[in-house]
C-alpha cells in the first residue's frame, strides 16, 4: 500500500524486456518511492516479467490517448523513459513537466562516427528534445560522446 508521502516516479519503456525487469526490480527494493512500470505492448515474450519484477506493469499502446495522471492515478514528480520516440511517451513527459515534474530520457544509442543521419538526429534531437528532458542518463562513453554532440551537457 503506497504510503501519502510517497514520491511517484513513474518509468515508460518501449519494450519491457528481462534484462530491463532486472535493472527496475533492484531500483524498486532500494529506493523509497513510489514506482510504476509502464510498457509498450513488446515483440519479445512478456511472460513472468511481472512476476520477475514483483508487481505489476502497465501495458499500452503507442496511441494511448489517455493522460498519464489517469493512467497512474495521479501525477508523477519523476518520469524515466526509455522511449523518447514514443507518442504517447512523449505526451506523458510534457504532461510531467506541465506540472512542475522531472523528466529523465535513457537512451541506448552510442557515438557511430560522423554521418548525415547523426547529423539530422542532433538537429531532431535539439528542436525537439532538448527542452523537453531535464537529464539524459546514457551508458558509456559512446552514448555520452553521442549526447554531448546532441548539446547534452555532462
Amino acid at each position: 500500500m503506497p504510503e501519502e508521502n510517497q514520491r511517484l516516479v513513474v518509468v515508460t519503456w518501449s519494450g519491457l524486456t528481462k534484462y530491463a525487469v532486472c535493472c527496475l526490480k533492484e531500483y524498486i527494493r532500494q529506493t523509497t518511492d513510489r514506482v510504476v512500470v509502464i510498457s509498450r505492448r513488446t515483440r519479445f515474450p512478456a511472460e513472468g516479467l511481472e512476476a520477475s519484477l514483483g508487481q505489476p506493469v502497465i501495458w499500452v499502446d503507442d496511441d494511448d490517448p489517455r493522460h498519464l495522471s489517469d493512467v497512474v492515478g495521479s501525477m508523477p514528480k519523476v518520469l524515466v523513459a526509455s522511449g523518447w520516440d514514443s507518442a504517447c511517451f512523449l505526451r506523458w513527459a510534457k504532461e510531467v513537466k506541465a506540472a512542475g515534474g522531472r523528466t529523465i530520457v535513457t537512451p541506448d544509442e552510442a557515438w557511430m562516427g560522423w554521418s548525415v543521419k547523426e547529423v539530422l538526429r542532433m538537429i531532431r534531437w535539439r528542436v525537439r528534445f532538448n527542452r523537453l528532458y531535464d537529464k539524459v542518463f546514457c551508458c558509456g562513453a559512446g552514448g555520452r560522446r553521442l549526447f554531448r554532440f546532441y548539446g547534452v551537457s555532462d
